[in-house]
């Protein structure tokens, strides 16, 4: 009687972390796909730096996702001030909530900042003119203006370039809640090396 009790335990035990499995694939998933669609909640996620003991957010948009190395690619003007906040302080955390999926994901980790080399200039090449010209202002993003049309004034394609740049950032830790009408789930997904650490939470 026991030794089924047990065994009950364990099958139990297994598909749990067998669900816990799949929810992380399924995250990744929605981060791959929220690269191309446009209308998914993970395709603009909320991206968290710190500078000087304060915090900032803004909405950002997921070029490029790497699972293999488990790494977001977005793109940034290099004169705005996420650029120069990962630059001090590169422990930075992205957040998305999907309504319609009742489920809230963070990311954590570290970001590096990428401007003037082979890796921007190919994707630099590869953006329609009217891309570049999100780089392409001649005022530094943030600064303040008397009128709207001082945002229209535009430098040459060139200098655009130097304005344009990539962060990188390398996902160590997961945080993952799904909302249910009953039995709320949180779970953590530690990453170190190849090595995925699950950790159920409570909600």
């Amino acid at each position: 009687m026991k030794v089924n009790f047990l065994k009950k335990v364990d099958i139990i035990i297994e598909n749990l972390l067998q669900s816990l499995k799949d929810a992380e694939q399924m995250i990744w998933t929605l981060l791959s796909e929220g690269t191309v669609n446009k209308k998914s909640n993970f395709h603009c996620p909320t991206l968290g730096t710190t500078n000087n003991n304060k915090t900032y957010l803004r909405t950002i948009i997921i070029r490029k996702v790497e699972k293999n190395n488990r790494t977001v690619v977005f793109y940034t003007d290099t004169r705005s001030k996420k650029f120069s906040d990962i630059s001090n302080n590169n422990n930075v955390t992205f957040h998305i909530y999907d309504a319609k999926k009742k489920m809230q994901v963070q990311c954590y980790g570290k970001a590096i900042t990428l401007k003037n080399n082979k890796d921007t200039k190919l994707i630099w090449n590869s953006l329609s003119n009217y891309s570049k010209k999100n780089y392409s202002s001649s005022l530094v993003p943030g600064k303040k203006i008397s009128h709207i049309s001082e945002a229209s004034k535009l430098v040459k394609e060139e200098a655009g370039f130097l304005n344009f740049g990539l962060i990188k950032f390398f996902i160590n830790k997961i945080e993952y809640l799904q909302l249910k009408k009953t039995n709320n789930i949180r779970v953590m997904f530690s990453y170190k090396g190849k090595e995925t650490i699950v950790k159920l939470l409570a909600p």
